[in-house]
């Protein structure tokens, strides 16, 4: 990668903004521009969480003020992630609450190479298929207090992607999930096809950013405090083939597709990198700023 000083600094603003980036001058190469978080936690006093700055598998538990037991698991990979988060309570002399997240991010630099067919900077569109299928379950028991329902509880999914142009602007923005459920007694299954659209050029770098997320929350106001709430999302969001389309709507075929991990997108099943060897390449990036970790935790 280019110096720092001929890199143009830019903020990569995921949904939650954990990553920072430096974006490449005009023909610089496609090289050493990857970052991912993956974070799991929940809640008792405060909000502590496992994470890692790399694609991975992690979990986290621990006890609730509501005598219960809460746990997050995030799975976070190239070619697909998952999210399960589950609150519980367990207390019939007091009230309570049990909550739990899990999130992952990551940013990746692509280049599309152009051809005699396709000439440098001539438009085209960059599909990213996925599978999208979990869980979400809340049976939460009803206390009332002065007449008023005091108790229940919530499960979020959210999934935000971003593409941005070679100088850091904004590309494009798409909201490919942004679901809430709440109640007391809710049992509901999800399963969808969702894809990202990303317009792009041929023969010019372009960036992938990812942000998702699951989150759940379940409370009594008084006592007594008994239920759970889990969203199940781990083994979902499957990647497909990518499709290369050019400005006038044509598919190519077998479409070249060059990634700074050297994930094959056309091929998401065919090679996907070992978290380690991931974890190592973050660990070499200059112009890749400390990832910060927050707590993803809606109280």
């Amino acid at each position: 990668m280019r110096a720092l000083a001929s890199c143009a600094a830019v903020a990569v603003a995921t949904t939650f903004g954990l990553m920072t980036t430096t974006f490449k001058a005009e023909g610089a190469p496609l090289t050493n521009d990857f970052s991912a978080l993956t974070e799991a936690g929940a809640c008792k006093d405060v909000c502590p969480a496992n994470f890692i700055h790399s694609f991975g598998d992690l979990s986290y538990g621990a006890a609730d003020p509501g005598n219960g037991f809460d746990s997050a698991e995030s799975a976070n990979f190239q070619d697909h992630f998952g999210l399960f988060a589950r609150g519980s309570a367990n207390s019939t002399a007091d009230p309570g609450h049990g909550s739990g997240w899990a999130y992952g991010n990551f940013l990746l630099s692509v280049l599309i190479p152009s051809d005699p067919t396709h000439p440098a900077g001539s438009v085209g569109s960059f599909m990213l298929p996925y599978h999208l299928n979990g869980t979400v379950t809340i049976d939460w028991g009803e206390v009332f207090s002065g007449g008023f329902l005091v108790s229940g509880a919530t499960a979020r999914l959210v999934w935000d992607a971003t593409s941005f142009n070679i100088d850091g602007s904004s590309n494009t923005t798409q909201h490919l999930a942004d679901d809430t459920w709440s109640g007391n007694k809710l049992s509901v299954t999800v399963n969808r096809n969702v894809t990202w659209s990303v317009p792009f050029r041929f023969g010019t770098i372009f960036y992938l950013s990812e942000g998702y997320y699951v989150s759940v929350d379940g409370h009594s106001g008084a006592a007594p405090s008994v239920g759970f709430v889990e969203a199940d999302f781990l083994h979902t969001a499957l990647l497909g083939p990518a499709i290369v389309k050019d400005g006038s709507g044509n598919i190519l075929i077998n479409p070249t597709i060059l990634s700074d991990t050297g994930f094959d997108f056309a091929h998401p099943a065919a090679n996907v990198p070992e978290p380690s060897a991931l974890a190592l390449f973050v660990a070499g990036l200059a112009c890749v700023a400390t990832l910060a970790s927050r707590r993803i935790h809606d109280a």
